[in-house]
């Protein structure tokens, strides 16, 4: 892709600790102004916030350890750098058991409903992106090449709060052109359609009825 993205902190030598220079972009490159911010509690209190990483004004990340959002910073620019060449997805890779599947309901590290999850025994991989291959398969950095079976995903939900539902349809292109690293190609889309021909797509706000979903169903 090439081009000039803007990485910015709310605390002076941050971006130096982590090994970026403060430069201006040159005349005629793709700019991206803003797109990843650096957020730092700076306050007296006797409770204080994680280092927390945004992608523009959505929270994507949170450690105590800020070397850990450099890295996560470097991946995403890696994934970006590379978007007309690969079908990334901000899908994070997920098993139950021997079952893969894909979360999307989220992109941040601690949100209450991911934590529940992993209570409940889904492991998640670290790395937050999803390659699709020309061949359909799926493929991440801790796991290589894997064969979700199903999707977990925002709503709409159902009206009871226990409930769980497939939520196949004509949103589907559109949900996969929002987590798509880039501009979705028309290949990709003949792949995930028939993706989630087979791969149900469950909705529910519940995290104990999605796993017993996917349980009773293994």
């Amino acid at each position: 892709m090439g081009g000039w993205a803007e990485l910015r902190s709310t605390a002076p030598g941050i971006l130096d600790e982590l090994g970026y220079r403060v430069e201006l972009p040159l005349g005629g490159e793709r700019q991206q102004t803003g797109i990843f911010n650096i957020v730092l509690d700076e306050s007296d209190g006797h409770t204080r916030a994680l280092p927390r990483l945004h992608h523009g004004r959505a929270l994507i990340f949170a450690d105590r350890d800020i070397h850990a959002l450099g890295e996560r910073i470097q991946r995403a620019l890696e994934v970006i750098d590379a978007q007309d060449t690969q079908a990334a997805y901000m899908a994070n890779a997920i098993r139950i058991g021997d079952r893969y599947g894909l979360y999307t309901r989220g992109s941040f590290n601690r949100e209450s409903f991911r934590l529940h999850l992993k209570r409940l025994g889904v492991e998640f991989a670290n790395d937050p992106y999803s390659v699709l291959s020309p061949d359909g398969a799926w493929q991440c950095r801790d796991w290589g090449r894997f064969s979700p079976s199903f999707m977990i995903v925002g709503g709409p939900y159902p009206d009871d709060p226990e409930a769980v539902e497939d939520r196949q349809g004509g949103l589907v292109p559109f949900m996969f052109g929002v987590l798509r690293v880039g501009r979705i190609t028309a290949p990709e889309l003949a792949l995930l359609g028939r993706f989630v021909r087979t791969a149900p797509l469950l909705a529910s706000f519940s995290p104990r009825a999605i796993v017993e979903s996917l349980t009773a169903a293994a």
